[in-house]
């Protein structure tokens, strides 16, 4: 017995109840697949698809046992995809980032890759020379290099980077980005940061935010107007003494993710 005909209720409000009910679910569903993380959603749409075939079956409303099936039909292939899709995602990363592990430079590497850039940073200072350096940690910046700048794949020397930065040559704007202690690409363009900053900033320190705030990446910074240097890292810009360079870069550069 249709539990609805004891009610007061006409055919036609019950076509309009079973109606309303599905633009809800669907509306619902939809929510769930956009707000919550994966094993959120399974559970949520699972829990209501049961519920609701429930009450379409005691309340005889066959548009709602309609849409549940086959919202959850769409949904299980929806979750398939985007559970494959974070597996290829988390593969990626994780050869990546054993990629990086295998290239790593050596202890005597890095203090060498140190070295040349304190040289070059104090060359660059004291003559006013704006330079945009970026040094690649474990996120990959080759994605980057191929939307601008020009291949360079040379070894980090201060010869070299007083050569790129130096104001007239085709490659002195944008960013220089390193990768161990290779320069593998000049004149690189990033997307400035988009929040507010306190004080007085340049396309170059916003550039170098910027990056920092999409990847692991540390990113110098020379000024052309005062000679000062900064480090962009992890979104925060951090003016730094020239004498105390190197440590403040070795720090950043053995800290974890």
């Amino acid at each position: 017995m249709n539990l609805l005909s004891a009610l007061p209720i006409t055919s036609n409000a019950n076509i309009f109840i079973d109606l309303g009910i599905a633009l809800v679910l669907v509306a619902f569903i939809s929510y769930c697949c956009f707000r919550f993380k994966l094993s959120t959603k399974v559970i949520i749409t699972t829990y209501t698809a049961l519920t609701l075939l429930i009450l379409a079956s005691i309340f005889d409303l066959p548009l709602i046992r309609t849409v549940t099936v086959v919202g959850y039909l769409l949904f299980t292939i929806y979750a398939s995809l985007l559970l494959t899709s974070q597996e290829k995602e988390t593969e990626i990363r994780a050869n990546k980032k054993v990629s990086k592990k295998e290239n790593a430079l050596t202890v005597n590497e890095t203090d060498e890759l140190v070295e040349n850039l304190q040289k070059a940073i104090e060359a660059l200072s004291s003559t006013q020379t704006g330079a945009l350096i970026t040094l690649e940690k474990t996120d990959d910046l080759l994605a980057i290099t191929k939307k601008s700048g020009t291949v360079i794949n040379a070894s980090v020397t201060p010869e070299l980077l007083g050569t790129i930065f130096y104001k007239g040559t085709p490659l002195h704007d944008g960013a220089t980005i390193i990768r161990g202690n290779i320069v593998m690409a000049a004149a690189v363009f990033y997307q400035p940061t988009q929040k507010p900053l306190n004080g007085k900033y340049g396309s170059r320190h916003r550039a170098a935010i910027g990056i920092s705030e999409i990847c692991d990446a540390i990113t110098i910074v020379v000024s052309e107007e005062t000679g000062k240097v900064s480090l962009a890292y992890k979104g925060e810009l951090i003016p730094v003494p020239v004498s105390q360079f190197s440590g403040k870069l070795k720090e950043y550069l053995k800290e974890e993710n």
